[in-house]
């Protein structure tokens, strides 16, 4: 009961809704670890970040950078465990990084590191905010939602590729994403459809006529194009 306390204490500030269960165990397994490898992967559980890493500066409320344990399994050819990291800031996605790798190494582990995603910041100068509000309010009469979330999208390896792209992600409303529950409201559709093969792109062009040679707009253009003709 003592460890279970200390380890509540330890993270109720970051996590106050938090609950620690512990229970008697039915019988004494056949097989356990030994004494000095529960050491090291009581030292990984702990070293690694697992959970809320950061909050965005620039947004309330917003998480900046976090990361996931997954599976974390124990078999005949030894210890298994993924994490997942996921920041809008590269520089926090590294310490994250460089946290795993100094703490599997103390461990005297092993890790195969991957690609997750680039990280894709937050723009306060962003043009295509307020005008894709203005397209949809003359289109529905409404206000469109818009909110910055933390996940990982396709939009963080268009900005690594080019830091001065302006981008919004918008799309038609679902419900129970990523689950075999998931479902598309096709009403919506249209709306999205709308918002990009009506307005957005003529008045992109008023607000980017700088860059009307741009090849970014040009692909976005031809590909309207296409789709309205469709």
């Amino acid at each position: 009961m003592a460890d279970q306390e200390a380890a509540w204490k330890q993270r109720a500030a970051a996590d106050p809704g938090l609950t620690i269960t512990s229970a008697k165990a039915d019988g004494i397994p056949e097989k356990v670890i030994a004494p000095e490898f529960a050491v090291r992967v009581q030292q990984l559980l702990d070293g690694l970040v697992n959970g809320i890493y950061s909050m965005s500066d620039e947004i309330e409320g917003l998480v900046e950078s976090s990361s996931n344990m997954g599976v974390f399994s124990l078999s005949p050819k030894g210890l298994t465990s993924y994490s997942y990291a996921r920041s809008s800031s590269s520089e926090k996605q590294d310490e994250i990084l460089a946290i795993a790798k100094k703490v599997i190494a103390e461990c005297g582990l092993t890790a195969e590191y991957v690609w997750g995603g680039d990280p894709w910041p937050y723009k306060p100068d962003s043009v295509l905010i307020p005008l894709t509000q203005e397209v949809y309010r003359e289109q529905n009469g409404s206000e469109i939602k818009v909110e910055a979330v933390h996940a990982t999208l396709e939009c963080g390896t268009f900005a690594k590729m080019n830091p001065d792209l302006d981008m919004v992600s918008i799309g038609p409303d679902l419900i129970n994403v990523h689950s075999t529950s998931e479902m598309l409201y096709l009403l919506t559709i249209p709306k999205t459809f709308n918002l990009l093969a009506e307005d957005i792109v003529a008045k992109a062009e008023k607000l980017f006529e700088t860059a009307r040679g741009d090849v970014s707009l040009r692909i976005l253009e031809n590909y309207m194009q296409t789709a309205v003709s469709l």
